[in-house]
């Protein structure tokens, strides 16, 4: 992860709307933060969290993957506590 902290030209733009992907390790919460930092807050902004389910290449992509969807539900889920704690 590029650490966009220590890049204050990045800090002193503001963004409209931010697309945050998120993992499930360590560094979502470093994620959530610098997309939070970057967020014009005096505009109505949003940051679009979203959680990539890997399908195996032999797999079409459209395919069902009843395993990896309550995981990704459950770390969206951890995302959004935090946010709002």
């Amino acid at each position: 992860m590029i650490n966009l902290l220590n890049k204050k030209s990045y800090l002193k733009t503001n963004f409209n709307s931010i697309l945050a992907v998120v993992t499930g390790n360590e560094n979502d919460e470093q994620t959530i933060r610098i997309a939070h930092q970057l967020i014009n807050k005096s505009q109505n902004s949003n940051i679009y969290i979203i959680y990539v389910i890997k399908v195996d290449r032999h797999l079409p992509l459209d395919a069902s993957v009843p395993l990896s969807t309550p995981r990704g539900e459950e770390i969206l889920t951890g995302i959004e506590s935090m946010i709002l704690h």
